[in-house]
């Protein structure tokens, strides 16, 4: 389950996106489309603890991304549209 409500991020001055709303519920199938440039590459970012948001609540499987980082990362599983790890694996 992932709740966001009016996510905000900024550098300085510049809002790169504003009050951004997310409710994915469980035993749904959810994708992340638009735009080049809309924010999807960093509204996954800020849910799985990458980047911070300037303001706005995020609940992840019951914890909080920005104070409970290693939780979050603990409940979910990622697979890259590219295989950007393949390399690094042994």
């Amino acid at each position: 389950m992932i709740a966001a409500s009016n996510i905000t991020l900024s550098y300085g001055k510049r809002v790169l996106f504003k009050d951004v709303n997310i409710k994915f519920t469980p035993g749904n199938c959810y994708g992340l489309i638009g735009a080049n440039g809309a924010g999807k590459s960093t509204t996954i970012k800020i849910l799985t603890t990458l980047l911070h948001p300037t303001s706005g609540k995020i609940i992840l499987n019951g914890y909080n991304p920005v104070s409970e980082p290693n939780e979050v990362r603990r409940s979910f599983g990622i697979v890259f549209q590219d295989p950007s790890l393949d390399d690094e694996l042994t």
